[in-house]
């Protein structure tokens, strides 16, 4: 076809019309938008508490982003960090915010906003999705959570607790700051505020089919034994037992990164070290205790702890008879704590004062190794209300049924649904010397009270120094709390979500993950280790996971998405969806390129003509 437009043309006229196919095919070569960007995402939790429906309830979208202008975005984050506009926090209604938003109401229809999350409140929330109509919301996590400030987590935590208890009738999803985001965002508010109407346009996709009701979902109980050491006479069955009990089980906004390594990474991590530390001990026959030792480790217990209650209602009766103690662990690790004092203090919180001999031995050896160790310690006592179906402390199961226990926490406040845990529950919230220190604490109280130790016995874990009581001189500084320990565990226990309530992660590896991790552990280090299997909703439909009374709890999860490896690729993991971005060119790019096609086109139709001069050229323009 060339070959005989150029027999038929003149010779310049072939040239454009060359020229003309080679601008045709770059342009069909030019792609209307870059290649896909996936990186990690994590959608808001969606469930179900009696007739409510909470969190976010759609999955999908396929939507332009857009952004908040700078002077918004300023705005918000000096709302959120005024103490002054504490109360915009809990007010339902904020006059200003909704005023302000008059103008521009309903504008962010069909259109993912990309927003951090330090510029939010819920003011601002409210104003995004019920006022201006947002379609979807990716709201932005910062990636050093190390350089936050305690007043900042602690807004952020506020935050996340208003998204997981509201209702949102459109996708909302978190990821963490990294510098393709900051690209985009850059492009993104440069179009906004009109600097540049030349950058990109993004559409942001999530493919994943929408969320399923939670079912056949199985998880799982722990508990192993030290035994007592038996003589002729008497039978280590018949010796009183003290317990060590702790959860495993995480909870957060985003079921994807409830990780919690504080809370409560932290008492799991340290009942593993106690139990291991005390099967040193036991193997000894000079400081084999006349104590059984139970090492309890329970999941599902964010929600009113209704594991505990359900291994206490399975348990054998005569276990329950014997058990003169139970001590919990429950957030231990007292990072924040510990930054803001020499000592960070803890608290033993009871359910029954100190009033026979035998209560007010341990409460005693727990009193007087602090003093010893040189920890704040204070005893606070909360009477429970057995017509209040809502369980502050894991002590207060065993306590309902008589048995005589205490929690052990960095916290003096119990904390509610959603304020137990939280997806900024990472590596930072945790001092491994914190969290060493506690560990050490725990073993020389209980082995105060198991030994039968004087109170100004030297500190009997301490390396190199000089001890009282011979028997426990096998713990050297080898033998004893090991930091190692701690951090490699604290470590394998974060590499996923354990928010049991959504079930293990099932795209794990066989032999990898939390369950195989405590299976080990407690084959190993503990004798008679059993693992205690439940339906988790049976067991939430049947009430018992209501909070405060307001009914059974009914989770929903999303289909596996891909995590996003070092080396590009990609593995299934719950929790994660994979979140597509599109680079799109701008309007004008089309604008621009058709009238170039035009010109070029109206240039070729002169050159057909072949004028003789400007004045040919101007007849033909005007069609003359």
């Amino acid at each position: 076809m060339v070959r005989l437009l150029s027999a038929m043309l003149p010779a310049r006229t072939s040239v454009l019309l060359l020229a003309l196919a080679a601008l045709l095919a770059a342009a069909m070569l030019l792609p209307v938008a870059d290649a896909a960007h996936a990186f990690d995402s994590f959608r808001l939790i969606q469930y179900d508490r009696g007739t409510a429906t909470l969190g976010s309830r759609r999955t999908a979208f396929n939507l332009p982003a857009t952004v908040l202008s700078s002077a918004e975005e300023e705005a918000g984050v000096a709302a959120a960090a005024d103490a002054a506009a504490e109360a915009e926090w809990a007010e339902e209604d904020d006059s200003v915010a909704v005023s302000a938003a008059k103008s521009a109401a309903a504008d962010l229809h069909k259109k993912v906003v990309v927003v951090p999350l330090a510029a939010l409140t819920p003011a601002k929330l409210r104003t995004l999705l019920r006022t201006r109509l947002a379609s979807a919301l990716l709201l932005v996590l910062p990636r050093d959570l190390d350089t936050l400030s305690a007043s900042a987590l602690q807004r952020f935590r506020q935050l996340e607790k208003y998204l997981a208890t509201q209702q949102w009738d459109v996708p909302i999803y978190f990821a963490f700051d990294d510098a393709y985001l900051q690209s985009m965002v850059a492009d993104l508010r440069a179009a906004v505020e009109g600097t540049s109407a030349s950058a990109d346009r993004y559409h942001l996709q999530v493919t994943s089919t929408e969320a399923t009701q939670l079912s056949g979902v199985t998880v799982h109980n722990f508990h192993g034994w030290q035994h007592a050491a038996a003589s002729s006479t008497v039978d280590s069955d018949s010796l009183p037992t003290i317990a060590v009990v702790a959860n495993y089980d995480s909870i957060s906004a985003a079921p994807g990164l409830a990780k919690g390594l504080d809370q409560n990474g932290s008492g799991a991590v340290a009942l593993l070290e106690v139990s291991r530390v005390f099967a040193r001990l036991y193997a000894e026959a000079r400081t084999h205790g006349s104590y059984n030792l139970l090492f309890v480790l329970t999941a599902l217990d964010r929600i009113n702890f209704v594991s505990t209650k359900h291994w206490l209602r399975n348990i054998d009766s005569r276990v329950l008879e014997s058990l003169e103690f139970a001590l919990c662990l429950e957030r231990i690790g007292g990072a924040t704590r510990a930054a803001e004092g020499a000592a960070s203090p803890l608290y033993l919180h009871v359910s029954k004062l100190a009033k026979t001999p035998e209560i007010k031995a341990i409460y005693s050896a727990f009193e007087h190794t602090a003093e010893a160790s040189g920890i704040p310690l204070q005893v606070l006592h909360r009477k429970i209300n057995i017509s209040d179906s809502t369980v502050f402390w894991q002590h207060e199961q065993f306590s309902r049924k008589r048995v005589v226990a205490a929690t052990l926490s960095s916290e003096r406040e119990p904390q509610t649904l959603f304020e137990n845990g939280s997806l900024l529950d990472g590596e930072h919230t945790v001092d491994l010397q914190v969290l060493q220190r506690n560990a050490k604490f725990i073993v020389e109280a209980l082995a105060r009270h198991i030994y039968g130790l004087d109170k100004r016995a030297a500190p009997v874990l301490e390396g190199g120094a000089q001890h009282s009581v011979a028997p426990l001189e096998v713990l050297d500084a080898t033998g004893g709390v090991s930091a190692a320990f701690l951090s490699s565990t604290l470590r394998q226990l974060g590499e996923s979500a354990r928010m049991t309530a959504l079930g293990p992660d099932a795209a794990a590896p066989k032999g990898e993950g939390v369950v195989p991790l405590l299976d080990a552990h407690f084959a190993r280090h503990t004798a008679d280790h059993k693992k205690q299997s439940f339906d988790v909703e049976q067991l939430l439909a049947s009430g018992a996971g209501g909070v405060a009374g307001a009914g059974a709890l009914k989770f929903y999860k999303d289909k596996e998405g891909g995590v996003i490896a070092a080396d590009g690729s990609t593995r299934a993991r719950a929790g994660v969806l994979l979140m597509n971005a599109f680079q799109v060119k701008p309007f004008l790019f089309d604008v621009y390129l058709l009238a170039a096609v035009l010109a070029y086109l109206l240039a070729v139709y002169i050159a057909c003509k072949q004028p003789k001069s400007v004045g040919d050229v101007v007849h033909i323009l005007i069609g003359k």
